[in-house]
């Protein structure tokens, strides 16, 4: 295909957001849509599939260390259960109320965009003379429609709906179009935020005396078994090549990471009493979380110190500061379930320098 045949395409590609100015492909599905027949290759439910499709990288697992983690994965490779304390109707009041405080209730309005339309011989021009705002009642609801949707979504009680509304406007005037459809979205946005955070504070963990298979080995006629090697993209999209240390104890043949903060972890020179460290799989410990899904931690370093019996493992979960609510979820089930274990040290790094201080403060270092 010649040069200008593939600027063609390329530029077709483009005006019919089907790939972006960098060759990501944007929308899968039209792009096979477009490829030939006879060309081997087809999309089924999202996969690729086809003949002479280059291989997907994979790393190797390092067996000798792994095994050096055996006791370690027998313990937190586990299943769990979860155990729920029961949420108060005080505590859902003082929640609600904590929500309706906080300036929730709002006026509908439209806004109303100026614009004057000029017409030359050669063009027409749009002129935007700036915008205001004006009342609409637009969205408003009666009080029984606003209770009514309220309980469906938040599935709280009619009675404590009331209540908690008619307590929180006390000695305020309450027109009738504050309740509406914003309003509504308000109350309940921050309300299943705070009930996350008391969910967050009301659940704990206790280990079944059974094992399930995870990415890292498979169980065999009562025996686990660690895999020969797995998918790239299960422990790091990237592969770090600017790490050039000796891998004699590392868990893989390669440093892979994915965010720059897993980056930076890798990149710090463990001490000499850290036995085996590397990246953790996904789904190698699965914990349930509280609001359902699993998660796993990013990172474990096992930890001997001269003339101490017992290894330490440190295990880590690393986070950017602007975190969502599912990371603030997944290092609150993490920080619960591996609290009582013993021989285990949690922490979550936002930073290099603090998980470089941790591990250097247990290592002895």
């Amino acid at each position: 295909m010649g040069v200008k045949t593939v600027a063609k395409a390329k530029g077709k590609l483009l005006i019919d957001e089907i790939i972006d100015e960098n060759d990501k492909i944007l929308d899968v599905e039209r792009f096979f849509s477009l490829l030939p027949t006879d060309s081997g290759i087809t999309l089924r439910k999202g996969i690729i599939t086809g003949e002479n499709l280059p291989r997907r990288p994979n790393v190797r697992l390092n067996k000798s260390n792994f095994e050096k983690l055996r006791i370690l994965w027998q313990e937190v490779t586990k299943r769990y259960a979860l155990h729920f304390e029961k949420i108060s109707e005080e505590d859902l009041k003082s929640a609600l109320l904590e929500v309706l405080d906080k300036n929730v209730f709002e006026r509908p309005y439209v806004q109303i965009v100026n614009q004057t339309l000029t017409t030359s011989d050669t063009r027409v021009t749009i002129v935007q003379e700036g915008f205001e705002s004006a009342d609409s009642h637009l969205g408003v609801l009666n009080y029984g429609k606003f209770l009514k949707l309220l309980n469906k979504r938040t599935h709280l009680p009619l009675n404590l709906l009331h209540q908690c509304i008619v307590e929180s406007r006390r000695g305020k005037e309450t027109p009738k179009d504050l309740l509406n459809v914003n309003s509504l979205g308000n109350i309940i946005q921050g309300f299943e935020q705070k009930f996350l955070e008391l969910y967050a504070q009301k659940f704990s963990y206790s280990a079944l005396d059974y094992q399930a298979a995870t990415s890292i080995f498979r169980i065999e006629d009562g025996q686990w078994n660690f895999v020969n090697e797995l998918a790239q993209g299960d422990v790091g999209e990237n592969v770090a090549e600017d790490i050039l240390r000796n891998k004699d104890n590392y868990l893989y043949d390669k440093y892979v990471y994915d965010s720059e903060i897993e980056h930076d972890v890798l990149k710090v020179n463990p001490p000499a009493s850290v036995l085996v460290y590397g990246k953790l799989p996904r789904r190698s410990i699965k914990l349930p979380t509280y609001v359902g899904g699993t998660t796993s931690p990013d990172f474990v370093y096992a930890i001997k110190k001269p003339n101490e019996s017992l290894q330490l493992h440190l295990i880590v979960e690393t986070k950017n500061d602007n975190m969502r609510d599912s990371d603030k979820i997944a290092i609150k089930s993490q920080e619960k379930a591996f609290e009582k274990i013993q021989n285990i040290q949690w922490r979550m790094s936002a930073k290099v320098e603090d998980f470089e201080r941790d591990l250097r403060e247990l290592a002895g270092s």
